[in-house]
């Protein structure tokens, strides 16, 4: 199987995985849209877990045009 063919047949939760894996930095404006705090380190986002919930949810949006 290609890669492009396995990346294809991946749901959202493995896609995050494979992203995170992969050092992939979360779209700046996921941040822009969902920040409600002060201060990073009380985000949920922030860390690698962080990183595999925004990922998941920013492939699951809709985009807004």
């Amino acid at each position: 199987m290609r890669n492009i063919e396995r990346i294809r047949a991946m749901d959202a939760e493995q896609l995050a995985e494979f992203l995170v894996e992969q050092g992939a930095e979360v779209p700046t404006e996921f941040c822009d849209c969902l920040c409600e705090g002060e201060n990073c380190g009380e985000c949920p986002y922030v860390g690698e877990e962080g990183d595999r919930r925004a990922w998941k949810e920013w492939l699951e949006s809709e985009e807004e045009q």
